[in-house]
């Protein structure tokens, strides 16, 4: 065999083996992307299970956290309402609309949560609306400025004195918590009351006494 041949035979076979490493490069490169595939797909699947995981979780968090919070709500003894300002076209302020209220609410206007929730106080106490107090006035800066404010006066309607604390949790809305001052109010007038009778019976006894030595003296 001529070096000429030889020289074509390894130049054939070079390209015979070129072409099956070429073959076997592109099988790789195929295996290699199909497991890349199988990789990334594993990977999203991971990633959603970690997401449903986070979405029960927080879920599960967000609905303790509610029962806890409905079982503080319900259980507190403070007088408790949370309303939104109903305002007119030229955004003056005529009514008021029941959120939530607690079941302690119920010390103050007589009437169970479920008949209160989603009506106007137009509705629950209409004779507020009429009092000197302007309570829709009070109400409404509050709701307006989210600046809190207590207030202390005595409220015919209910005829209870009371201190109001009250604060605005988003714009147009009032949140108010109530003490119920009434008794004390009470217990003090009656004591001012034995206290001026008491007075009155000094003098009287005074007076008496007065009288009857004046008496003597004249005697």
């Amino acid at each position: 065999m001529s070096v000429e041949q030889l020289l074509k035979k390894l130049l054939a076979e070079l390209e015979v083996n070129n072409k099956e490493l070429r073959a076997s490069r592109d099988e790789y490169q195929k295996e290699k992307e199909a497991l890349q595939q199988q990789v990334d797909a594993l990977q999203s699947e991971v990633d959603a299970l970690k997401n449903s995981n986070n979405e029960l979780r927080a879920r599960e968090i967000k609905e303790s956290g509610r029962e806890q919070y409905e079982l503080l709500f319900q259980n507190l003894s403070i007088p408790f309402a949370h309303a939104r300002i109903i305002q007119d076209e030229d955004g003056r302020p005529v009514d008021w609309e029941y959120i939530e209220v607690n079941p302690a609410h119920q010390q103050i206007t007589g009437r169970k949560p479920e008949d209160v929730v989603g009506k106007r106080i137009s509705e629950v106490a209409p004779n507020l609306l009429k009092e000197p107090m302007n309570w829709l006035t009070i109400l409404n800066r509050v709701a307006e400025t989210r600046q809190p404010k207590q207030v202390t006066a005595y409220i015919e309607t209910f005829q209870r004195h009371m201190i109001l604390n009250v604060f605005s949790p988003a714009k147009g809305e009032i949140a108010v918590t109530f003490l119920d001052q009434t008794e004390s109010v009470l217990a003090g007038t009656r004591l001012n009351l034995a206290l001026e009778m008491e007075k009155i019976r000094l003098k009287c006894a005074i007076s008496h006494s007065y009288r009857l030595f004046q008496s003597g003296l004249d005697g």
